[in-house]
């Protein structure tokens, strides 16, 4: 996958879910939003899990979190 990013070149990568992100890249203290690192020259942002399973985030909070992205 950080190779299809890295030949592909999009300008932001997100991953949904930051428990699965904390532990696929062992930041163990990502939050969601944009993180410092990159891959390549990507952004890469964290956003909460949208599975109604993800009793943290209401809608509102998931159209927030959503919308940050595309500033």
């Amino acid at each position: 996958m950080l190779a299809k990013v890295e030949r592909y070149r999009p300008s932001k990568v997100a991953f949904l879910g930051v428990s699965s992100y904390r532990i696929a890249f062992d930041q163990p203290k990502a939050s969601v939003g944009r993180q410092e690192e990159r891959i390549g020259g990507s952004e890469v942002w964290v956003l909460p899990n949208p599975s109604g399973l993800n009793a943290h985030y209401q809608l509102s909070a998931l159209v927030a979190a959503y919308a940050q992205l595309l500033d």
